[in-house]
């Protein structure tokens, strides 16, 4: 697996395990257990982590 920071320390671009749940915006998802694509994932302070798509 793959880690990379892009310019914060806290922030790691990891591949999210199946059924995970995000948060994207103010809408929470699951995501579906045959997306293999990596995340960049935000710190999460409720539990719930922001994500957003790595275009590597």
């Amino acid at each position: 697996m793959k880690f990379n920071t892009y310019g914060y320390i806290k922030n790691k671009t990891v591949l999210i395990p199946p059924g995970m749940l995000v948060r994207e915006g103010f809408e929470y998802k699951a995501l579906k257990p045959l997306e293999e694509k990596y995340y960049l994932i935000f710190p999460a302070y409720d539990g719930i982590y922001w994500y957003s798509l790595n275009n590597e």
